[in-house]
């Protein structure tokens, strides 16, 4: 029989301004070449600065919640307070569009030859 497993201790998820100040970080970092560690490798706390190192997982928390359960903060909906990812107005006059292109005319089926008898 297996030993039984503890309980794990409550974790308070991270605050709004912790989990803006981590996505701020995250977003300065350059581009990787390689992929970045598994959460539970411990080099990726080689990575983290220090100040996020022990809310790392309060931080991961809060992310989960936030995208099952509620909207982003009101600071983080993007620019100028609009919803992200939504095409601003286009002006009366934009672009003019091409005519329709009709098909080309299909040229007629050759005639077929009648073979000569011998």
């Amino acid at each position: 029989m297996s030993p039984p497993v503890p309980p794990r201790p409550e974790l308070e998820p991270a605050s709004d301004e912790e989990l803006v100040a981590f996505m701020r970080w995250l977003h300065a970092q350059p581009r990787r070449k390689t992929p970045w560690p598994r959460f539970d490798d411990p080099a990726l706390r080689d990575l983290v600065p220090p100040e996020f190192r022990e809310k790392l997982r309060a931080i991961t928390l809060r992310i989960i919640m936030d995208i099952m359960k509620r909207p982003a903060p009101a600071g983080l909906s993007g620019p100028a307070g609009g919803v992200t990812g939504t095409r601003p107005p286009r002006s009366k006059r934009g672009r003019p569009r091409k005519p329709a292109r009709k098909p080309a005319a299909r040229k007629p089926a050759a005639k077929r030859r009648r073979r000569r008898g011998r």
